[in-house]
């Protein structure tokens, strides 16, 4: 099975991302409103719609993911002035300390994953699916 590549991707992946599952639920939240609060500190308020496609989930998702990190003071809401219906979405300080945590951990986890590789493939690896991402998602 390892023999393909794209099966050994897979296996780590899912290990990863039960990881990743684990350590958001610590957090209090789930691994797609990490997902959020990455996204808004990476490119600042965005709209709703905009959001969605960004983070890569349907609007109507988003929604009630959004509105729970409201209701936790991790976002907060921002009316557009001409169109008080529009709003944007934008991280709150709150939301940017617990992303900060959770990277963190994150750098841990990585860094036990990853432990029996060089600093070389590391830095490959990570260009490598770094590339990917941009390629495939």
């Amino acid at each position: 099975m390892l023999r393909r590549t794209c099966f050994a991707w897979l296996k780590v992946a899912t290990r990863l991302r039960r990881r990743c599952v684990e350590l958001a639920a610590e957090a209090g939240v789930t691994v797609q409103e990490i997902a959020i609060l990455s996204c808004l500190v990476e490119n600042g308020p965005m709209f709703h719609n905009d959001l969605a496609v960004r983070v890569g989930i349907d609007k109507a998702k988003l929604v009630p993911l959004a509105g729970g990190l409201l209701g936790a003071s991790l976002v907060d809401l921002d009316s557009d002035m001409p169109d008080r219906r529009r709003t944007q979405v934008e991280v709150t300080w709150r939301g940017r300390e617990l992303l900060k945590a959770f990277e963190a951990r994150l750098d841990q986890l990585e860094g036990e994953l990853f432990a029996s590789l060089s600093d070389d493939e590391r830095r490959t690896l990570s260009k490598v699916a770094a590339r990917l991402v941009v390629l495939y998602c």
